[in-house]
């Protein structure tokens, strides 16, 4: 049975929002991508890692650790740019003491005057802090290290906190409490904001706050999951962990790097240590399922797909970052009556199909979005949604459909698109289904992979798969008819082209 790899994906796409009642900003998930320089070497160089840590703020310390990676980095300019806002606030919040009111000002100020976004796009201008203030709009990295960097550079007690796959700022004087989540222009969020949309292990409840090493490992950690380059995402992957050993995240970012380098031995060592720091680490298990897989323990290669599977459909669920959102029976009754209107804004159309989206009102959240492409064919961010409701719908034809029109205006970085999603999750479906017919298992191995088929559509991979399976239980007719299959999608395959001469024989 011939074995194909599975993408190796990073993290689940991030749908990020402001809303204030029900109309709100939408956030664009796709801009223009900064380009990474490519670098073919393995070899991780930390020389001058320890004293840029040490002796620059975080500011210029995250802009000087990724310019080795990074091309148009003006760290002067930059500078110029972050000191003037620094001296505007620090005239404003001057003499005053109430930690709400300091916090306050600075929300205003970035948010409103100077009008930086936040936008969701996992690209490179939005990680940069040099880019977001010269584009101004940042992801949730990107606005926390600038916020967090204003902080150090005013004195103020700010720190960044982290549960998976989000990062948000505390403020905490040791009297007043205050987390501030920049994705929503500094809205001041409960603790139970964070354990109920961002689920973590029960001894991790206390979340602790990042030292400055933490901070930019994450920064870096990051920044490689966006390398087009393996080797360049494995080299800031470890660097980051010099920096911060104990995320979960970055041990599965490295532990991932490894495998997409066939480095297997090593990779396991830092997957097995993610799920041990985050049991919900879909990313770990993955990749555990992969490790497995190539080892010929089918078995537990099975049971980490299935597992990863559970986990990958849960993760939207971690990211339903939704606050002021009228309660759902008030919710569904309103966008019921925004429906029947003719003239909805096209804001409010967006701003609907998110809260309904976030409710997992996917039928109703689907027509919103659609309305919304009548008003605005054009819009990347509503075909993402598209794609994303459709695939919830089990609509996997029109899925595919809208992740490509998104994807096709989206950059060059796809590691968050829902076209990646769409493909990954497919991709463990047949790897599961794999497993399965190894274990002689085959109505389940078909299942599985007519499973990957109807998500993914039509793919060579999945059809060589399909053929493997007929031909452990021996059936060659079957075996040939998707091996032909496969070489009509794949014609220049030399590999499939010999299975076809072999059954012919």
């Amino acid at each position: 049975m011939g074995k194909t790899n599975a993408k190796i994906p990073f993290q689940y796409l991030s749908i990020l929002l402001i809303l204030a009642g029900i109309s709100g900003a939408v956030l664009l998930l796709f801009s223009d991508t900064f380009q990474l320089v490519s670098n073919d070497s393995d070899i991780v160089n930390t020389v001058g890692l320890e004293e840029v840590v040490q002796n620059e703020d975080v500011f210029s310390a995250s802009l000087l650790l990724a310019q080795e990676y990074c091309q148009g980095i003006d760290i002067e300019q930059a500078n110029k740019t972050f000191d003037k806002i620094a001296d505007e606030l620090k005239v404003r919040i001057d003499g005053v003491d109430e930690p709400n009111k300091v916090v306050s000002i600075i929300n205003d100020y970035l948010f409103v005057e100077c009008q930086i976004q936040p936008d969701g796009s996992k690209v490179i201008d939005r990680l940069l802090v040099d880019k977001v203030l010269e584009n101004k709009k940042g992801n949730c990295v990107g606005l926390s290290i600038l916020y967090l960097a204003l902080a150090e550079r005013l004195d103020l007690p700010v720190f960044m906190k982290s549960v998976p796959s989000h990062v948000y700022l505390c403020y905490d004087d040791g009297f007043t409490r205050l987390n501030i989540e920049t994705t929503m222009k500094g809205f001041i969020c409960p603790d139970s904001y964070y354990s109920y949309h961002f689920p973590f292990p029960a001894e991790h409840q206390t979340i602790n706050k990042l030292s400055k090493r933490e901070v930019l490992g994450l920064f870096l950690s990051n920044l490689g999951a966006y390398s087009i380059q393996d080797t360049n995402a494995l080299a800031l992957h470890k660097k980051a962990l010099t920096l911060f050993p104990g995320s979960a995240q970055i041990n599965a970012n490295t532990g991932l790097a490894l495998c997409k380098l066939n480095e297997l031995k090593k990779a396991k060592t830092y997957l097995i240590k993610a799920i041990k720091l985050d049991p919900t680490s879909w990313q770990g298990y993955l990749g555990i399922g992969n490790l497995y897989y190539e080892s010929g323990d089918y078995k537990r290669a099975s049971e980490a797909y299935v597992k990863s599977i559970d986990l990958l459909h849960r993760s939207v669920k971690i990211l339903r970052c939704v606050l002021g959102l009228p309660e759902k029976e008030r919710l569904n009754t309103l966008a019921r009556e925004v429906l029947q209107s003719r003239d909805v804004p096209h804001e409010d159309l967006v701003g609907f199909g998110i809260g309904l989206f976030q409710q997992e009102e996917y039928e109703l959240s689907n027509k919103f979005f659609g309305r919304a492409l009548e008003v605005r064919p054009k819009g990347l961010g509503v075909y993402a949604y598209c794609a994303m409701t459709s695939f919830h719908l089990g609509h996997y034809e029109k899925a595919r459909k809208y992740a490509q029109i998104a994807d096709e205006g989206g950059g060059e970085i796809r590691a968050y698109s829902p076209a990646f999603f769409i493909s990954t999750i497919a991709d463990c479906y047949m790897k599961l289904g794999q497993s399965h017919a190894f274990l002689r298992k085959y109505e389940l191995a078909f299942n599985e992979i007519n499973k990957a088929i109807e998500i993914g559509g039509s793919n060579s991979q999945f059809f060589c798969a399909m053929a493997g399976t007929y031909l452990l239980k021996g059936d060659k007719v079957e075996a040939n008819k998707f091996y032909k299959k496969a070489m009509a999608l794949d014609p220049s395959n030399k590999w499939i082209q010999e299975q076809i001469s072999k059954l012919s024989e």
